[in-house]
């Protein structure tokens, strides 16, 4: 969901748990559901290619913002459902009937919900397909049998053995799912620039206490303000990291540059919220990835208040009034042309997730994100 994005009223969210979820889902698309340890699971569904729902512990609710009114949206060729989705950018030369105006913003349907197909599935990972043709809004190009994969398997704690976080993990439940993400475009192109584009859906907080968008960042960092100035009661910048409000009260982006990453870790965001549920525990949703533009050259998503400005690979966004929710993104490495004359990419990412006491979860968020949270 995008500043284009005509949003009217305010419609109150709905977070669901498991059984609450896979009962709307059935009948309506295939979907899946894989389990770990501790009665955590993830729920996967064909429709739209997309990670619907994730529950870090037996009973809890969905750590991601879904449509609140999913069971209809089903129903339609509307995109927004919710979940984590991969698109394509530049957002300007995709999702733009106007692209240099940036004017009448749509979704691609052939690209969302697409036509996703069940390539393969076993009890740990999912690979869903789909194959479409694309229109480059800016160029006028046509790219035919654009092939679009996603692999979504359930990650295992990869901080369950870490002496640093030993005590904290005794009361913090977790749920992580690990994505290959490919394309591919054939055909004789002489330039073609895409990024790979995954974002998640995250529900936003309540007014009074709203959600935490947290990138990692070097000293010095140069935020990107993509659609309008952010406020500076939205946006913080401190020594090694940078926080952006999530509340869905009002339309904001924020981009990171590559060059104020540090290069020797994975490019992240991370997403600090209040859950909401009677015991006041706090989520802590990160999504990473090493492959990720490195430089402004390989990072190609412009930002639409200063087209020729900086251009950012990880990236934020809260909605306005009307579907309430906050997006966390990351632009992943642009495809390469190979020997054989198309292009290509295969990337790595990863999401995970933990529920627990609001003290320990910022423990967490210190080690998993390298920074200094009070």
């Amino acid at each position: 969901m995008h500043c284009s994005d005509e949003e009217v009223g305010s419609m109150e969210n709905r977070i669901l748990n498991q059984t609450e979820l896979t009962e709307i889902l059935e009948g309506n698309t295939p979907y899946f559901v894989l389990r770990g340890e501790g009665g955590c699971s993830i729920v996967l569904m064909q429709r739209g290619g997309r990670l619907i729902g994730a529950f870090p512990k037996e009973g809890s609710k969905n750590a991601l913002w879904a449509h609140p009114q999913l069971e209809a949206i089903l129903n339609t060729e509307e995109w927004n459902v919710g979940g984590d989705r991969l698109w394509i950018s530049p957002e300007r030369d995709f999702f733009y009937k106007d692209a240099e105006r940036f004017e009448h913003w749509f979704c691609p349907r052939a690209l969302d919900p697409g036509n996703y197909e069940l390539a393969s599935s076993n009890r740990n990972a999912v690979t869903f397909r789909n194959v479409f043709d694309l229109s480059n809004m800016r160029t006028g190009e046509i790219y035919k049998d654009v092939c679009v994969t996603r692999t979504m398997s359930y990650l295992p704690n990869p901080y369950a053995s870490d002496p640093r976080l030993e005590k904290a993990l005794e009361s913090v439940s977790y749920v992580g799912m690990g994505s290959v993400e490919e394309i591919l475009v054939k055909g004789s192109y002489d330039w073609l620039r895409i990024n790979p584009w995954i974002i998640t859906q995250v529900n936003p907080g309540s007014p009074e206490n709203p959600g935490m968008a947290i990138v990692p960042t070097k000293a010095g960092v140069q935020p990107i303000h993509y659609f309008g100035k952010i406020p500076d009661d939205r946006l913080k910048v401190y020594e090694d990291h940078v926080s952006f409000k999530i509340d869905g009260e009002a339309i904001y982006k924020l981009g990171i540059r590559p060059e104020d990453l540090s290069p020797e870790r994975e490019a992240a965001i991370g997403y600090l919220v209040d859950n909401g549920e009677a015991n006041r525990e706090s989520l802590l949703l990160i999504r990473r990835s090493k492959d990720v533009p490195k430089n402004q050259s390989e990072c190609l998503d412009v930002a639409k208040r200063d087209p020729d400005g900086p251009r950012g690979s990880v990236q934020s966004y809260n909605s306005g009034l009307g579907l309430r929710m906050g997006e966390v993104e990351l632009q992943l490495s642009s495809l390469e042309r190979q020997d054989q004359g198309y292009y290509y990419q295969r990337a790595r990412a990863d999401l995970l997730i933990f529920q627990g006491p609001r003290n320990k979860i910022i423990e967490v968020a210190n080690v998993v994100l390298h920074i200094s949270l009070i």
